[in-house]
């Protein structure tokens, strides 16, 4: 019996540029990274928010600003240890973009998340000891120049998403994955490149050289995810459209995105919810009431 939905993603899903009414004021207000002190009616207007109201359930948000996939799996592992798991839960994912990664710096001596394509972009809120460093600027730039890929992002998407597979499906019974934006990550994979990525020698010595060229193909993921799932553990980041994209393609008329950072507005949130994940997570519970018959 699901008694809890946990939700775990970036600033989608936390409900980033959500802020209390006061004064007469819009919940509309473009705040650097989110960060208020209206936590109290964030929760009530979020994803989260809007499934405690239409569930009457309770619910826990793991959701994080400009958080990384990497943060993402983080978090799960976490959530696995503390006194909030339940194996009989209902985990909601939302993945982010795959160009963002987490890892530990040696002169803040803490845990950062970086976009990878933009150094502009982290100047704008990233720790003064790094945006001001000439040498960390020159780093990021170099790795830009010679690392930063396509491909590589899918490699590590690949390696996130088969992570957080692995842990789902030993941990939690009822899940469901969705991409809440760059879902197009596989239109922007380079096809002048070397794709023979594995080496390996035979008995005989001789070398073989194996081309890798399905690793960038969705459909071969999608494969992967579903493998060995139940009908309450639900892959739909890679064969349904993300949050994002559905919002342009099927509400681009209406107030659905804050201007100033692109995030989805309370209406926005609503209509996601109600029209797209509403149904997975309706066959979620449909599919469980069904085994107690």
């Amino acid at each position: 019996m699901i008694n809890t939905i946990v939700a775990f993603g970036d600033s989608w899903v936390y409900g980033d540029e959500l802020v209390e009414r006061m004064d007469g004021q819009s919940r509309e207000q473009n705040s650097i990274m989110g960060f208020t002190s209206s936590w109290k009616i964030r929760n009530q207007i979020n994803l989260t928010g809007k499934i405690k109201k239409h569930y009457n359930i309770h619910t826990i948000n793991y959701g994080v600003n400009g958080g990384s996939n990497e943060e993402i799996l983080f978090q799960l592992l976490s959530y696995i240890k503390s006194k909030n798991y339940d194996p009989d839960n209902l985990v909601l994912i939302g993945l982010t973009s795959p160009i963002r990664n987490f890892h530990w710096n040696n002169t803040t001596k803490s845990g950062w998340k970086t976009p990878s394509w933009s150094l502009e972009s982290f100047l704008g809120w990233g720790p003064k000891e790094l945006t001001s460093d000439r040498d960390y600027r020159t780093w990021w730039e170099l790795n830009v120049k010679y690392n930063i890929n396509g491909r590589n992002d899918i490699l590590a998407y690949i390696k996130n998403t088969l992570s957080l597979k692995a842990i789902l499906d030993i941990h939690c019974k009822n899940y469901i994955v969705w991409q809440s934006i760059d879902g197009d990550m596989y239109d922007y994979v380079e096809d002048d490149y070397d794709n023979i990525l594995l080496h390996h020698y035979t008995d005989t010595e001789e070398t073989h050289h194996e081309p890798m060229d399905y690793l960038f193909e969705k459909t071969y993921l999608d494969k992967l995810l579903k493998n060995n799932t139940t009908q309450t553990q639900i892959w739909l980041n890679t064969n349904k459209p993300c949050w994002r994209g559905w919002l342009m393609k099927n509400h681009s008329d209406k107030d659905v995105f804050f201007k100033a950072n692109f995030h989805p507005t309370e209406l926005g949130i609503e209509l996601w919810f109600n029209e797209f994940l509403k149904y997975y997570i309706d066959s979620i519970f449909a599919e469980l009431n069904k085994e107690k018959i």
